[in-house]
């Protein structure tokens, strides 16, 4: 009987106060609905970034010269030895070999203070030039608008071929010209315009993604008359399980290429770039 009373009892208090009970048991939905929504879109969002990030690199390595310029490292606040610099027959000996764990760019940039000319029209001297390879595109999350990738032969042979960025499509064309197979000069030489890159837009100091231009890393290796540039490379582990170890078989790569002695610390950088993510 006490508990017939009790329920009763509640139902008269419910009852009673009608627009209390009604304004609580809301409240208690939409707390519980709001939780469960939040955390469902946490966990979408952590997804997302996750192939977000993966897309841009967050599963990949870097290879770089010692302390990312060459010359003498520091550690410690102590000046170190000073480690010969990358060269490029050496990334892409490299590249060639990493082919049995994976696929790796190699990538340098010529310059960023580029005049580009098609005809009577001219950029302002602000035009980033990078030398790079057929892998470029797909390991760095570019897209093309139009056009096509760099093919081996136009890698290997060095021809003067160039992907361009979509500022520079507009500012030396016209709306309604086609910019595939034109010519226009890039530091004095004519190139061949077999692509576009889709519009990027950019922040900080990465402003300029829409006004680069990506030409062979041969063709860019031959504008190198002081050996002054510096090549880069990333390499892609076949998943983020293996990337640890993909990148222990680089490291062995590499001191192979630079004739490292085996008590001799590595003469490179390589890093891992889940720095980004």
């Amino acid at each position: 009987m006490n508990l017939i009373e009790n329920v009763r009892e509640a139902v008269r208090s419910i009852k009673v106060n009608l627009l209390r009970t009604v304004l609580t048991g809301a409240i208690i939905a939409i707390g519980i609905s709001s939780l469960v929504g939040m955390l469902t879109a946490i966990d979408g969002i952590k997804a997302q970034i996750a192939d977000s990030f993966s897309g841009l690199g967050a599963n990949s390595f870097d290879l770089r010269n010692k302390g990312f310029s060459g010359g003498r490292a520091i550690q410690d606040g102590k000046t170190e030895k000073t480690y010969p610099r990358l060269t490029f027959r050496e990334v892409m000996d490299f590249k060639e070999k990493y082919t049995s764990v994976g696929i790796a760019t190699v990538f340098t940039r010529v310059t960023g203070s580029a005049e580009i000319k098609r005809d009577s029209k001219k950029t302002n001297p602000n035009v980033r030039v990078l030398g790079a390879d057929e892998n470029y595109l797909n390991i760095k999350a570019l897209t093309l608008d139009f056009g096509r990738n760099f093919t081996s032969m136009e890698i290997q042979n060095g021809y003067n071929v160039c992907i361009i960025g979509k500022e520079l499509g507009t500012t030396l064309f016209e709306s309604n010209e086609d910019p595939l197979n034109k010519k226009i000069t890039v530091l004095g030489m004519p190139y061949t315009i077999i692509g576009i890159l889709e519009e990027q837009g950019g922040m900080g100091p990465d402003q300029g993604a829409d006004r680069q231009i990506l030409i062979p890393i041969e063709n860019a290796s031959r504008l190198d008359k002081r050996g002054s540039l510096t090549y880069s490379v990333t390499g892609v582990a076949s998943g983020p399980e293996r990337i640890d170890y993909e990148m222990g078989q680089a490291i062995g790569m590499m001191r192979e290429i630079r004739q490292d002695r085996v008590a001799q610390e590595d003469s490179f950088d390589l890093t891992k770039s889940e720095s980004v993510a």
